[in-house]
């Protein structure tokens, strides 16, 4: 939702925040500054949860569930590198489950299928990739889906989105019948209490409202770059020297 009317003295603070970062060529700053300008921009709707990497000091402990992690360019590490991830279940305490929603792998469907026991009715039904979830537990599957139908081990991650890890889902699937959207991983990232906090600190990742556009429509290797778009931000600009502005 937009505001309506002109900018606003804080809008024009932001823009000369971005402004005076191009002119320096401090990219992290840069990156910095467009957030903040697109957080105005939505009246604060959007919120970037990275901002205990921006204010180290703030005594708050988000959660985020219903968040997509999207790696920071400086971002080095093989399994995570370029990722987006939805993150399923985080409280401070206990630590974060995510799947990486944008790696697919060479399997397809139709693997899954047969090694389920499971007959498709239409070939083409098997022909979609299968993702690497993550490097945790990778003979482990879920289907990710938009919310509906009567699974018998689902976890509802928003009103929008679910996460199932039964069979009936995956038999459903291969008769055509089973949810709108539905992808499947294999493995999942998990990070211990405290460790996801840890790692925003270090500016490893930006995490951002779930877009379901990127989560259903979004081709997967396109994803990571359709979020930076989507924000306005020309990643080749962003230094790949991880730090604070």
């Amino acid at each position: 939702m937009c505001r309506s009317g002109g900018p606003t003295a804080l809008d024009i603070v932001a823009l000369k925040i971005v402004r005076d970062a191009v002119l320096a060529n401090y990219c992290l700053l840069y990156l910095h500054a467009i957030l903040f300008a697109y957080n105005l921009a939505m009246g604060s709707a959007l919120k970037v949860q990275a901002s205990a990497a921006y204010f180290p000091n703030m005594n708050t402990r988000p959660s985020f569930t219903n968040q997509l992690l999207v790696a920071m360019p400086s971002l080095a590490d093989t399994e995570f590198s370029q990722s987006v991830t939805l993150v399923c279940e985080h409280s401070p305490d206990a630590g974060a489950l995510g799947i990486v929603i944008n790696k697919p792998l060479t399997m397809t469907l139709d693997v899954v299928f047969e090694q389920m026991k499971l007959q498709t009715l239409d070939p083409a039904l098997g022909l979609g990739l299968v993702l690497c979830g993550g490097p945790v537990n990778r003979e482990r599957g879920f289907v990710i889906h938009r919310s509906g139908g009567d699974w018998d081990s689902s976890h509802k991650i928003s009103e929008g989105i679910q996460v199932t890890t039964s069979r009936d889902v995956l038999a459903a699937m291969a008769q055509g019948i089973g949810p709108a959207n539905a992808f499947v991983a294999l493995g999942y990232a998990g990070w211990e209490a405290g460790q996801l906090e840890r790692e925003m600190k270090d500016n490893a990742w930006l995490s951002l409202p779930v877009d379901q556009q990127i989560l259903f429509d979004t081709p997967f290797e396109d994803r990571w770059h359709a979020i930076w778009r989507q924000l306005g931000i020309d990643v080749a600009r962003i230094s790949h020297i991880a730090g604070h502005a």
